[in-house]
């Protein structure tokens, strides 16, 4: 059950994974109360993981007594349902960070946590980096641990395969890569450090990600779990014209986000227009679509058949 915690040796994520919006209420606030609702969402869409706090789910605008309450809510939502959380607990410095793990590891509900590195002070050396976040995954001894590579939004310039091979051995509870980057080698690189597991942060290149052995996808809107899924199922019969086809269609679909502005707005948008569920606008300075631009989502979400 969700609430169970597997050990750290045994643990492994399994199946697709989606990175939750935090709900905001209209004067800006968290909206913890609509959190059940979004779990049924997740649930009808057979997707067994949430990555929560992470980028979609805008943990950097959060204060830390937010992100802990949101984590809670998160954990009473899911209660006893399958789907395992995920905790991102990367903050503005190591302290808060530390903190955040540490919370985490009161929660019943959170069976893994991740971090970045410091993304203002930025480290140099995969050394330091390693050395960061072992302070972090010490304040959660009984979580696994995955380091989160989104370097395109961190600024964060370093060989993720080396600093993983490094963290596998001095960091008991180090588990694997949420693997955000947009580089191929870095993913192929990752991919072939034995016993961590990778998991691909850009649904985008899913397909790409899983000849390098990454089975597994986090997805930002939950209507894109069937697409993923029939990528897999494709692939694994080896059925590539298939699997190219509906990677194909979701990129269609981040086309169409991109057309109208990209980020997070338009896939709260999408996922307000697609599911009836209204998330709210993200705080600023993150935009939220015009009208117009909703319009032509909406058009758009027709003609690819997702309305």
């Amino acid at each position: 059950m969700s609430t169970e915690k597997k050990t750290v040796k045994d643990f492994k994520i399994e199946g697709n994974i989606l990175a939750p919006f935090t709900p905001f209420k209209e004067n800006g606030d968290v909206d913890l109360e609509i959190i059940p609702k979004y779990v049924d969402l997740i649930l009808k869409y057979n997707i067994p993981n949430v990555f929560v706090l992470g980028t979609t789910g805008e943990g950097a605008t959060l204060t830390v007594e937010e992100r802990k309450q949101v984590t809670e809510a998160w954990a009473r939502a899911v209660d006893n349902k399958p789907l395992t959380i995920i905790a991102h607990v990367g903050g503005a410095n190591l302290r808060e960070s530390m903190d955040l793990a540490s919370h985490a590891e009161t929660v019943d509900g959170v069976q893994a946590i991740a971090a970045t590195g410091s993304v203002y002070y930025k480290p140099k050396t995969e050394d330091v980096e390693v050395d960061y976040i072992k302070q972090i995954a010490a304040e959660a001894p009984s979580l696994p641990f995955f380091y989160y590579d989104i370097d395109f939004m961190t600024g964060i310039k370093l060989n993720v395969s080396s600093l993983a091979q490094l963290a596998t051995k001095v960091i008991p509870t180090f588990r694997g890569i949420k693997h955000s980057s947009k580089s191929i080698a870095s993913m192929v690189n990752c991919s072939m450090i034995g016993g961590v597991q990778v998991i691909n942060g850009a649904v985008d290149q899913y397909l790409a990600a899983l000849t390098c052995g990454m089975e597994w996808p986090v997805l930002g809107v939950p209507c894109t779990a069937p697409i993923a899924t029939k990528i897999k199922e494709a692939y694994d019969q080896g059925d590539m014209k298939t699997a190219r086809e509906q990677q194909e269609y979701l990129q269609r679909l981040y086309n169409l986000r991109d057309s109208v502005g990209g980020g997070n707005g338009v896939l709260r948008a999408i996922v307000k227009l697609i599911d009836g569920i209204d998330f709210g606008r993200s705080r600023c300075p993150i935009p939220y679509p015009t009208q117009d631009n909703i319009d032509t989502l909406k058009q758009g979400l027709i003609d690819l058949e997702f309305l």
